[in-house]
């Protein structure tokens, strides 16, 4: 068969023909590949693929990759509400963490093989400024008119201008980091095995470009700081720990290092840096001082996997998987979705420390334990 130009699209007509068709089918009946549904239809694959990619988020139908496309229960059917996904950030801002794009990508490719769909919301605020108040009026308004029937909140607050309202609909929230109670912790522990690294290469002086973000108790963190340090054999001084300025900020991480290597004529031999963002800032000053790395200075970073930046020089990596943020969230959504209670309603995503990326010689390295 065939559909004919008219105003309403062919992936639209395609769509409409598929739902008739599921409807008559039993639940778990496999349907035809995509090449033949196209020669079928006289369309091409890529129509037929945007008509699958909305019964799916209808949840008509589920996709396995590798396994075919199999027809869902009747009541897997979508009420037309969806999973918000929420970033309160301008993610078109160049300095826009990549991090949560790469969670929210990876998020709504599981839910929809799920059957699940689902739509991202973004905010207005510039990178690294969080409001405790909700700047995204897009997901305010489908929040209030019942459009939306769970929320993943990758970067926003718990806010009184939307929390409630989720709670009085009952909606399942999941969060990633520490402000909801349900949801995906990324944060664990990254300076003691950073320092057992360090230690394990040789090193004896260290320094640290970090960020404790929108708190008021600095000494605090860098007190703990100096103490891990002392415990692990090391040494540092109060001059190499720069930890206030904010990553987002464009060029961060370079004027700081500046001061930190310039400020005694000993300079340190290791270097943490606990942000890929301060890390690209970072980069011009090392060929700014003319510093060989590592044979001057020994790194160590935490990162974000794929998240587009490249390391010109041999450095140690603790990386975390977005995918695997976004793995875990959907899974608690799912549950939550079903009505099922959480067992574990916070689950610790570490970061992975990449030996490949260990500096080569370095023997010692290879003994220490895998930091997960």
């Amino acid at each position: 068969m065939s559909f004919k130009p008219t105003r309403t699209a062919l992936y639209q007509q395609v769509t409409e023909h598929l739902r008739r068709e599921i409807a008559a089918k039993e639940p778990g009946a496999r349907l035809e590949p995509e090449h033949q549904m196209a020669r079928r239809f006289s369309v091409s694959v890529i129509t037929v693929r945007e008509a699958l990619r909305i019964l799916t988020s209808e949840g008509r139908i589920a996709r396995h990759p590798g396994r075919g496309t199999f027809v869902l229960p009747p009541e897997k059917v979508s009420t037309g509400r969806h999973v918000a996904i929420l970033i309160d950030e301008d993610v078109s801002h160049p300095q826009s963490s990549q991090v949560y794009l790469r969670i929210a990508q990876a998020l709504r490719a599981r839910l929809a093989e799920a059957g699940v769909g689902s739509r991202l919301y973004v905010g207005q605020n510039p990178p690294g400024n969080p409001k405790p108040e909700l700047n995204s009026p897009e997901f305010l308004v489908d929040l209030e008119a019942g459009k939306i029937g769970a929320v993943a909140a990758l970067l926003a607050q718990p806010s009184s201008s939307w929390v409630p309202v989720a709670e009085r609909q009952s909606l399942p929230v999941v969060g990633f980091g520490g402000n909801f109670p349900a949801g995906v912790l990324a944060n664990g522990p990254f300076f003691p095995p950073a320092l057992e690294v360090l230690k394990g290469l040789g090193c004896r002086r260290v320094a640290a470009l970090t960020w404790f973000g929108f708190i008021t108790h600095h000494a605090e963190r860098v007190e703990a700081f100096n103490r891990l340090v002392s415990e692990h054999g090391l040494e540092t001084r109060p001059e190499w720990v720069q930890y206030g300025e904010n990553p987002s900020v464009l060029g961060a991480g370079w004027e700081a290092f500046r001061t930190l290597w310039m400020a005694y004529p000993e300079k340190p031999d290791a270097l943490i840096i606990s942000d890929d963002m301060l890390f690209k800032g970072f980069l011009p000053a090392v060929s700014e001082l003319r510093l060989n790395i590592p044979e001057d200075l020994h790194v160590v970073v935490r990162t974000n996997k794929d998240v587009g930046i490249l390391y010109p020089f041999p450095i140690t990596r603790f990386e975390l998987d977005p995918k695997a943020v976004a793995e875990a969230l959907a899974g608690k959504l799912q549950q939550l979705l079903r009505g099922e209670a959480l067992e574990e309603p916070l689950t610790l995503v570490p970061h992975v420390l990449l030996k490949e990326n260990v500096l080569t010689g370095s023997k010692r390295i290879r003994e220490l334990v895998n930091y997960r």
